[in-house]
């Protein structure tokens, strides 16, 4: 905001903000000038390209039980419509974002087990040096999003990596879901402040109500989520507990059920009342079930780990055994219809229907144009970081979005959160929801001392 001929402004879409219809919105800037034309790769004196694989969503998996009516049309269609809708809202500085989508090598999803470095490089080389991108805002796989940072390409969408991770990859790869320290850090303050000693109230085996807790922590055995899940054991230990039993798990999507069989073997075995997942969606997918064929009905402790505090995946989940699942959810409640800012967005552009699973996607460009309009017209990756880094935090859909010096991901807070198997999710209008408690509330610091007030269990 400080480039020259950039001004703050009033007379934006949105008034006093650029637009009116985000919760995450820059505040109105003015512009005028010569924009330094060809200022990085990417970026041209009338252009700013960035890239996305092509949609697959069959081949990732999100057809399940016909929850998800999308195609992958659908998916296509409704990027570029977003891409439209921020080019006409948001300040570019005399260019245009371009969308350029590629068929990926990496299998999708399957590059968040870890590996695939060979189809990473080979998939980096097509957006850094074919494409010649500026960004790829579909990075979701820690192999490709440091084979992007070694072709100097931004990046956004992994999951979760650990903070130091993101921080010998700057200013490259950003990610809206909180760095896996943050978890570490508010999952062990939610338990040590919210669940103490008490016992497991909630668990679904009677037996167990009356028992203290005995905690099992769920990790995946890849460096960065291991990095997080000793911090979260050294403080919990330094709060003067232990886990009762904590499993490091391989990542791999293809051994998912097996896994979950070994996993709830070995809590159970242990005593352990309740289960903290740091872990996968897929994973509770089979360990849920096979809870009940080893007849354990535990306590289930969400911690806002990859979309598992979300409807549409806790709706996957046997609900007999999610019945019992709660703690603390990262994205807050999504919606439909024009209660959703995405479809709002959508519809100033278009009079169709988007995609479902359109907010990914909507809240990457979402984060993408406003770090570009914070950045000023001299576009390059350093200054890409200086515009996220100068965004006012703002509260939303997906939580608190701040970054910061060594932050490169949004989501800075979480709510409190029950799983109510009867609820009919605003999402998509199917039995099951998380519900809020503590009136709404999120946080960022500690957590409220005292025992949750949930419904007693069934």
């Amino acid at each position: 905001a400080g480039t020259p001929g950039v001004t703050r402004g009033r007379d934006c879409p949105g008034g006093e903000l650029q637009d009116k219809n985000s919760s995450y919105s820059p505040p109105c800037l003015n512009w005028s000038g010569d924009n330094g034309g060809a200022t990085s790769k990417g970026v041209a004196a009338d252009t700013v390209t960035i890239a996305m694989r092509e949609p697959d969503l069959i081949d990732a998996g999100f057809n399940d039980q016909g929850r998800i009516s999308d195609s992958n049309a659908d998916i296509k269609r409704s990027l570029l419509a977003y891409v439209d809708y921020f080019n006409r809202v948001y300040q570019t500085y005399g260019r245009k974002v371009q969308l350029v989508f590629f068929k990926s090598k990496m299998p999708p999803l399957a590059g968040v087990e870890g590996g695939y470095q060979e189809e990473a490089n080979a998939d980096a080389l097509t957006v850094g040096q074919e494409i010649k991108a500026f960004a790829d805002l579909d990075t979701d796989a820690p192999a490709y999003g440091d084979a992007l940072a070694r072709q100097g390409v931004i990046g956004w969408g992994t999951f979760h990596l650990s903070k130091s991770w993101y921080q010998a990859r700057a200013p490259y790869i950003w990610a809206n879901f909180p760095d896996c320290n943050r978890i570490a850090e508010q999952s062990i303050d939610y338990v040590v402040r919210r669940l103490g000693r008490s016992p497991a109230k909630y668990a679904g085996d009677p037996a167990m109500r009356t028992k203290p807790r005995a905690i099992g922590f769920v990790v995946p055995d890849s460096p960065w989520y291991q990095e997080c899940a000793n911090h979260a054991e050294g403080l919990y230990k330094a709060a003067g507990y232990q886990f009762a039993r904590r499993v490091n798990y391989p990542l791999n999507l293809n051994q998912s059920s097996q896994t979950a069989t070994n996993v709830v073997a070995q809590m159970k075995a242990a005593g352990v009342t309740t289960v903290m997942c740091m872990c996968d969606p897929l994973l509770p997918y089979f360990a849920t079930p096979q809870a009940n064929q080893q007849n354990y009905h535990p306590e289930w402790l969400v911690t806002g780990f990859a979309a598992t505090d979300t409807d549409l995946v806790g709706q996957l989940y046997d609900q007999s055994q999610w019945s019992h699942a709660f703690g603390m959810g990262v994205v807050d409640e999504l919606k439909s219809g024009y209660e959703s800012e995405s479809y709002r967005a959508y519809k100033a552009v278009r009079n169709d229907e988007p995609a479902q699973l359109r907010d990914l996607g909507y809240y990457a460009m979402q984060w993408f144009f406003s770090c570009l309009q914070m950045a000023g017209p001299n576009l390059t990756p350093k200054t890409f970081e200086a515009g996220c880094f100068a965004l006012p935090p703002r509260q939303g859909a997906f939580g608190l979005w701040k970054f910061g010096p060594g932050d490169y991901t949004a989501v800075s807070d979480a709510r409190e959160i029950y799983w109510d198997p009867d609820g009919v999710s605003p999402w998509n209008n199917r039995k099951g929801r998380y519900i809020t408690t503590l009136g709404g509330q999120r946080f960022s610091g500690p957590w409220p001392q005292g025992e949750p007030a949930f419904p007693p269990p069934k």
